[in-house]
């Protein structure tokens, strides 16, 4: 329809997107981890344990 404004969301219902980027590795900076345990803690986080495929180093990833 001419003249019409196309249809939007009040503010409050728009999708909205997070941007993260992937862990990397603190001494060869590979993204190549692999999770290999993951613990759930009481305050909603979890930790994930990896090991980086390049290099061989552990590395411990906390999620809030």
């Amino acid at each position: 329809m001419e003249g019409e404004e196309p249809h939007r969301l009040p503010s409050r219902e728009r999708p909205y997107v997070v941007y993260f980027e992937r862990p990397r590795c603190p001494v060869c900076h590979s993204s190549r981890l692999r999770a290999h345990r993951t613990s759930r803690h009481g305050d909603e986080s979890l930790t994930r344990h990896s090991v980086c495929q390049d290099c061989g180093q552990r590395v411990h990833i906390v999620v809030e």
